[in-house]
């Protein structure tokens, strides 16, 4: 899977596959551009069972999605962002297969990864997992510039949030198309780890 040290790439919305097959677990990536923010699992199954009827109202493909719970207020007939902090998505495991395939999405954004289910999708349709740094939505959200628009907004928390963002990271590749997922190498060190302080410490391995 390599050393943990990956390159960097700036990159801009809509993505395109090619540039996505290229991209391995450890790069560091930066993107400019609209990224769709679905904040919680209503907003993705509104946005399936729209898709199944042909009539969302938006188009995902070769987008950069997230799911960040945003607090934001319109003042002036504008939409301003008081912030958004990425949320966990191991929650969306169920439903992320499905939005991958139907979507042709090129990137999600979310923390602690997501199911082998997920990484199957990523893989046969040319998507990556960027993982962002938890617990710095103050700083990420800095470099959203705008809210483009904000779809249903009558229906919290189905609403979705286009945002125009610059050099929105860093967001490290997580889990890649070829498949090689960061979280497992880690689930795999850590089990060595503790065999091995077990043994050290004489205690029978469970």
């Amino acid at each position: 899977m390599g050393d943990g040290v990956g390159l960097e790439y700036r990159l801009k919305t809509p993505l395109q596959e090619q540039d996505i097959r290229r991209l391995k677990v450890y790069d560091t990536i930066y993107l400019t551009g609209a990224i769709y923010n679905l904040p919680d699992q209503p907003a993705y199954a509104r946005s399936l069972d729209l898709q199944a009827k042909g009539q969302s109202p938006i188009d995902l493909t070769n987008s950069a999605t997230m799911h960040a719970p945003t607090c934001a207020s319109k003042i002036g007939g504008k939409w301003v962002l008081a912030y958004a902090g990425v949320t966990t998505s191991w929650r969306l495991r169920k439903i992320i297969p499905d939005f991958i395939k139907q979507f042709k999405v090129r990137a999600i954004i979310g923390k602690g990864g997501l199911d082998e289910a997920s990484h199957k999708a990523m893989q046969e349709c040319g998507c990556v997992y960027l993982a962002q740094v938890g617990g710095c939505a103050a700083l990420y959200s800095t470099m959203v510039k705008e809210i483009i628009d904000v779809i249903w907004t009558g229906r919290m928390p189905e609403s979705i949030y286009i945002f125009r963002v610059e050099e929105y990271g860093p967001l490290i590749v997580g889990m890649d198309t070829y498949g090689n997922n960061i979280y497992s190498e880690v689930e795999r060190n850590a089990a060595e780890r503790q065999k091995d302080i077990y043994e050290r410490l004489g205690l029978p391995d469970h």
